[in-house]
């Protein structure tokens, strides 16, 4: 295994130490670059394995650093640990004693460690032979994966994941890791995409690229993600379908307009705000053609004659369509066919010396203004009183907009 870089943190102000950039050191045959760091405002003594300090504490100190007669610093006497400091020359073999012995703090990536074996009083039994063997302890990798799926809309205007659902496995216990996550370019998503803002409805496969892993142990520390973990990711994306509704727009016609109620059954049906609803580049023919749409009416009914108006009276335009690959359409607003009475005209002059002889005469006949098919019979005659024009004539026919008769 190849470590990472060992480098040594040195609180401000304090000088610089043995052995400078570039050495080594080398810690039961594993060789660790050394380095001395910078970092502003420390105020103590540590080292790091990747990138996570190791900070040491005072009793530590004072078993790496010793004044030239080789006594240990005094913990309380900053000067005197800075001046012995920077006289110190062995802190290399120290650190190594260090990092063979102590496991550290939140980042052992790949540190190999000795174990010693201690036999203190230990006796061997008659015809045995006692003797020990060191050993190493080696901290491997930690295997742990985040997965998920990433949602959005067909046709949104910044093509990025709205909602994340995430599961995270195989973290140490108490850790925790946040993350950001991305399209990854040049997966399944990004090439139906396209040009497009979005790709087609549907579910995309390692199309997630996870970005600003950040992992913290149990007490807080950031540690490595990459030093300590192998880090499996995988992302799906689901595209939704964007939403349509179909709105139908009423119209007011006079019965018998058999040919006008049949262009407005046609014509009723429309996607609201179509200019802006139908997205990603699709045009409103397009998708209309798609689903189908087509709007029905009561208002108009077919007959062995052909086709008529039903009655006075109001009549649902019912819109009929289907979903579409990338829409999900929904009815809205239903509009009313609005059937009135046709206005018929009856008009007759009579003209002579008494009541018994008077020569009638139809000068308009409401007959041939019937439509639908309707037929009437119209009689006329002189009334008993002459007070209104529509007593000059009774009318005896079907014409009131009932079909069949």
């Amino acid at each position: 295994m190849q470590p990472l870089p060992l480098t040594i943190y040195i609180p401000d102000g304090w000088p610089e130490i043995t052995p400078g950039y570039g050495a080594a050191i080398s810690v039961n045959g594993t060789s660790y670059p050394l380095a001395r760091g910078t970092k502003s405002g420390v105020n103590y003594l540590g080292y790091k394995n990747g990138n996570n300090v190791i900070q040491l504490t005072m009793q530590q100190l004072q078993e790496l650093a010793r004044d030239a007669a080789g006594r240990a610093l005094n913990q309380n006497d900053t000067t005197t640990m800075k001046n012995g400091f920077s006289a110190y020359t062995n802190l290399v073999d120290n650190i190594r004693r260090l990092l063979a012995t102590t496991r550290g703090n939140n980042d052992g990536h790949n540190a190999v460690y000795a174990i010693n074996v201690d036999l203190k009083q230990a006796v061997a039994k008659n015809g045995y032979a006692l003797d020990k063997a060191d050993g190493t302890l080696e901290l491997v990798k930690r295997s742990a994966s985040i997965s998920g799926i990433g949602s959005l809309t067909y046709g949104d205007t910044d093509g990025t994941i709205k909602t994340w659902d995430g599961q995270v496995q195989g973290l140490a216990d108490g850790s925790q890791i946040t993350y950001n996550t991305s399209i990854k370019d040049g997966s399944a998503y990004t090439r139906d995409r396209g040009s497009r803002n979005t790709a087609n409805h549907g579910t995309y496969a390692d199309s997630v690229d996870f970005n600003d892993i950040t992992i913290t142990d149990a007490e807080g520390h950031v540690i490595s993600a990459d030093a300590n973990y192998d880090l499996s990711t995988t992302g799906t994306i689901q595209v939704n379908k964007a939403k349509l509704i179909i709105d139908t727009a009423g119209n007011t016609r006079e019965y018998g307009q058999a040919a006008e109620v049949a262009s407005d059954i046609v014509g009723a049906a429309s996607i609201r705000h179509a200019d802006t609803a139908v997205v990603n580049g699709d045009t409103a023919a397009d998708i209309l053609a798609e689903m189908g749409l087509y709007t029905t009416s009561d208002a108009l009914v077919t007959t062995a004659g052909g086709q008529r108006t039903n009655h006075v009276g109001s009549y649902d335009l019912t819109a009929h369509f289907t979903d579409t690959s990338n829409y999900e359409v929904s009815a809205g607003v239903t509009g009313k066919e609005i059937l009135t009475p046709k206005t018929i005209y009856a008009e007759v002059t009579g003209s002579g010396s008494d009541f018994d002889h008077i020569a009638w005469q139809v000068v308009r006949n409401p007959e041939s203004q019937l439509v639908n098919g309707d037929q009437g019979v119209f009689q006329y005659g002189l009334g008993p009183v002459i007070s209104r024009k529509d007593q000059l004539f009774g009318v005896d026919m079907t014409m009131n907009g009932r079909y069949p008769p």
